[in-house]
């Protein structure tokens, strides 16, 4: 068994699990080390024992959730590398239709179809529904099985790394897309300066990313409560799907401002519950998670945010 520092033993064995550096970490937003721990994740605090027990805390200054310490990796690979099981959940046609009609809504704000970037790109379907738009797509994507995929499958134009490898220059993009991507970052505010640079005078960014105060995570964390449990919902920071980042609608907004981003439209939704049904809790779990979105939809604290964000430069 794996040891972290904090003395919490992992629930998978040393040769399986990636080997991780846990730093010492303020706020990956505004650099605060004022924080509240909120509960355990992972390990045993986990239902399933997947990843390595770690603590999650919540900034103080801008609401922002993560682990304290981080776990850090320098191989992104050993956890993004199987394509079936860590898109198990998604289907590809669907995941096309639903990247058509966000291109075509995302239009207006880029004054039409222009050169676009997907970062994180994954299987490619946003790539795919992009060439037969009009769109100029390119995509970065840092793993390699994932890459791969997306050139053998759908023929898109995808570079395998990271942003800073790609090496764009200036003002290359007039749309840059982070679909689930911001999460899994160490630093989303280099992430962030990036996009900036390499997108045109007025360009645009879009970005899905998990409310973690939304009314899920809330009832979620009140239900461990009531079990005696010190276990919190948010992020997965040592297994699948890697969240590393919680953001709140304060905290992405104060991330977009510091990196030179106008927020246009920033949205509250719901997606589906995806929890097991084998057993009679499970399904009691189900049924209980399948009433909180629904009144997610009707309070509009659903578990996901979708923001439209310009980049402003001098004189805009």
């Amino acid at each position: 068994m794996s040891v972290n520092p904090m003395g919490y033993s992992s629930s998978i064995e040393t040769e399986q699990a990636p080997q991780y550096q846990w730093e010492d970490n303020p706020c990956p937003v505004c650099e605060s080390r004022e924080c509240i721990r909120l509960g355990d994740r992972g390990g045993q605090a986990h239902k399933h024992r997947k990843g390595v027990r770690c603590t999650i805390v919540q900034c103080r200054v801008c609401s922002h959730l993560y682990p304290h310490p981080m776990p850090m990796t320098d191989d992104p690979n050993a956890l993004y590398h199987d394509v079936d099981e860590y898109f198990v959940n998604h289907d590809p046609q669907t995941k096309i239709e639903k990247a058509r009609i966000l291109l075509q809504e995302l239009e207006r704000y880029c004054n039409g179809r222009g050169r676009m970037l997907d970062i994180g790109s994954g299987r490619g379907e946003l790539l795919y529904a992009a060439s037969f738009l009009g769109w100029d797509p390119y995509g970065v994507e840092a793993s390699a099985e994932f890459t791969e995929f997306a050139k053998a499958t759908y023929g898109v134009q995808v570079t395998q790394g990271t942003l800073a490898r790609a090496n764009y220059p200036d003002a290359t993009f007039d749309l840059v897309t982070l679909g689930a991507v911001l999460e899994h970052l160490y630093d989303p505010k280099g992430m962030l300066r990036q996009i900036h640079r390499i997108l045109k005078p007025d360009g645009v960014v879009w970005i899905d990313v998990p409310n973690e105060a939304s009314l899920y995570n809330t009832i979620g964390n009140l239900y461990f409560a009531l079990q005696g449990k010190d276990w919190v919902s948010q992020l997965s920071p040592t297994f699948a799907p890697y969240h590393v980042q919680g953001f709140t609608r304060r905290s992405l907004l104060q991330l977009l401002t510091q990196t030179g981003f106008s927020a246009l439209t920033l949205k509250l939704y719901t997606g589906r519950t995806l929890l097991s049904r084998k057993t009679a809790k499970e399904h009691f779990e189900y049924w209980a998670a399948s009433l909180v979105n629904q009144l997610a939809r009707w309070t509009r604290t659903g578990p996901y945010m979708e923001v439209v964000a310009r980049a402003m430069h001098a004189g805009t």
